[in-house]
């Protein structure tokens, strides 16, 4: 059994050094982090001292609440947890010009231009958003879209999606504000869900729920980090359990994709990205089990907690997802984006196994050390054999929590998972939008300058289709393996 109390210290030390102090560049991990138990009742004072920081002197703010806030009680607390939220910042000295509820999962773009349409009617000096992930990225799209209207440019919802071209790759929103001297509105985030992180990171993913089906798209750019971001885990024991395993099981991905991405060989950035994995995973690891025996226990929340800050300073600051994100970027109209998660990780992980064999095996030891496969001689697997051995301890986890173990297991609202989907996915390999998600089993799908390689695209629809139909099956003896680096 990992000793938890060193995990967390060690989290802690990681938190502090990717975190600058309030006035930084936002090209750092936002401007200011309050993470803990009982931080929920700083939101209106922190947000205060943003909002009047630098000379500035601003009091008007859209609150933007999750659909859950009006009807779950705050943590020790007879208010709603939107009654909560109002109160602290009323209290602080703040005026409230307008309240809008956030977005449902997956972030619908509808919803994004809704948040929008607000904030041109109110006008408010910044935005406070009480949410879960969805509803954070929602704001950040949302905040974009205003950020396009001030400048004097035509609706668009398709303009700012990407990470942006060229070396520099700054992202849409970043460009257009170095374009026009606009700024996007300050945005304080108060997370109440562990898993997505988007209190922290520079992601922004909502979904065309316009088109059948949906499909996720995904912004990447610095402006869309916090300038506050608060996260009182206590606020998470109030979900679903199947809300926060989802959360759980997408925490693992953000720390296990980026780790199989990362180049070992003598790289200083393999270390750093070993590092957060190590602590993040080895906490989340030993959390799981534990979290769905106590369900109220605020230690084991606050540990799941630590775990989805490790992923989110790994994605944000470290190193990039690639395919179960992306699948579950495709899959929404059928699955979370937690189960889409933890139902291909472990065929993905399975493919890197002749790929980079130090990361699957160090993945295996995580799970080992955690209870999992003990009796696995993980020194003499190699290829293959280690993916299977390590793929089936992920897929042992994940069915001891109630998760499927292939996608071809999957009831989606009394139907089996559909073959449409599949195609949908590995048709959307080659696009250039999800370019960012093939760079880590080293196809490149476009150039430097963003233009299409077709031989690229089409090595990555044949391979991701070998392998999300080895997801589909459950046979990680058919997964593909990666080609060597």
């Amino acid at each position: 059994m990992a000793n938890m109390n060193a995990l967390m210290e060690s989290a802690s030390q990681i938190r502090t050094e990717y975190k600058p102090a309030p006035g930084h560049d936002k090209n750092d991990l936002g401007r200011g982090y309050i993470f803990g138990p009982g931080v929920r009742f700083q939101l209106g004072e922190a947000s205060v001292q943003l909002l009047t920081s630098g000379g500035r002197m601003m009091g008007t703010v859209m609150l933007v609440y999750d659909p859950c806030a009006p009807h779950v009680k705050a943590p020790d607390s007879d208010q709603s947890i939107l009654e909560f939220a109002r109160k602290r910042l009323i209290d602080a000295g703040l005026e409230i010009v307008a309240e809008i509820e956030g977005a449902d999962p997956n972030s619908p773009i509808t919803h994004g231009f809704e948040v929008y349409g607000a904030l041109k009617a109110a006008k408010p000096d910044a935005i406070v958003a009480v949410c879960g992930t969805s509803g954070l990225d929602s704001v950040s799209y949302s905040n974009a879209l205003y950020l396009a209207h001030r400048a004097g440019l035509k609706d668009d919802p398709n303009r700012f999606w990407g990470a942006g071209k060229g070396k520099e790759a700054k992202g849409a929103i970043t460009e257009l504000m170095e374009e026009t001297g606009y700024t996007l509105l300050p945005v304080v985030k108060a997370q109440l869900l562990s898993g997505a992180t988007g209190h922290l990171t520079k992601y922004s993913n909502n979904t065309d729920n316009v088109r059948k089906p949906g499909v996720k798209s995904l912004i990447i750019d610095p402006a869309n980090r916090a300038d506050l971001a608060i996260f009182d885990p206590e606020f998470t024991l109030s979900a679903p359990m199947r809300t926060r395993l989802d959360g759980a099981y997408d925490s693992g991905a953000h720390l296990f994709e980026p780790l199989l991405h990362t180049d070992p060989s003598g790289s200083e950035k393999y270390a750093k990205v070993q590092r957060v994995n190590n602590i993040g995973a080895a906490v989340l690891l030993n959390s799981v089990m534990p979290m769905t025996k106590n369900s109220s226990d605020l230690e084991i929340a606050t540990q799941i907690a630590t775990a989805s800050d490790m992923g989110g300073i790994m994605i944000d600051q470290l190193q990039g997802t690639g395919l179960p994100h992306l699948a579950s970027f495709l899959f929404v109209d059928d699955l979370s984006h937690g189960a889409a998660c933890a139902i291909t990780l472990p065929s993905y992980v399975a493919a890197f196994a002749t790929r980079s064999p130090e990361a699957v095996r160090s993945i295996g030891k995580l799970y080992q050390e955690a209870g999992i496969g003990r009796d696995i001689d993980l020194t003499n697997l190699w290829g293959r054999d280690l993916g299977l051995a390590v793929g089936n301890m992920m897929i042992e986890l994940a069915r001891s929590t109630g998760y499927s173990a292939s996608l071809s297991e999957v009831d989606v609202r009394g139907k089996p998972f559909s073959q449409e989907n599949l195609q949908a996915l590995i048709e959307a390999a080659g696009l250039p939008k999800y370019a960012s998600k093939l760079v880590g089993i080293g196809i490149k799908t476009v150039d430097e300058a963003g233009n299409p390689i077709p031989e690229g695209q089409k090595e990555a629809r044949e391979t991701v289709g070998a392998w999300i139909t080895a997801a589909f099956t459950g046979k990680l003896r058919d997964v593909p393996q990666f080609k060597p680096r």
